[in-house]
């Protein structure tokens, strides 16, 4: 009876070795894992040390920007009475650059109604642009 019962006991802590080993195992295996962040993420969302934000002007980067983002249909493309209209340079600076509205909005910073509304943040790059064009006078040019 007593070899019977140190034979159960025997089975049962060697289950549970067996069942510790495997856990650890997996855990550390889980663990060595070595992806590079460049070839995965080959912009880095747009963070890269290429983001250029020198020469920023309204007609060859902002609009374009504004126009994808901002002055899409039903936003601000000046067809929504609710919203301002961003569709050209006036309605821009009028409604959103002189406020200091934009650069708040597009940072998602507390006060601001974050933008683009119901979509993610722009990226930082893009972000930086915009707040280059905004620092050096935010000229129609």
């Amino acid at each position: 009876m007593i070899s019977k019962y140190i034979d159960m006991k025997r089975s049962r802590s060697g289950i549970i070795i067996c069942v510790v080993l495997l856990l650890t195992g997996s855990v550390f295996t889980g663990g060595c894992y070595r992806d590079k962040a460049d070839q995965l993420y080959p912009n880095n969302g747009g963070t890269s040390a290429t983001c250029d934000t020198s020469n920023i002007t309204y007609s060859g980067t902002v609009k374009a920007i504004i126009d994808q983002h901002c002055a899409i249909a039903g936003c601000h493309d000046g067809s929504n009475a609710s919203t301002y209209d961003m569709s050209d340079y006036s309605g821009l600076y009028y409604y959103c650059v002189a406020t200091n509205q934009l650069l708040g909005s597009i940072r998602h910073e507390n006060g601001y109604v974050a933008m683009p509304q119901g979509a993610p943040q722009l990226d930082d790059c893009t972000i930086n642009k915009i707040t280059s064009w905004v620092n050096n006078g935010a000229l129609n040019n």
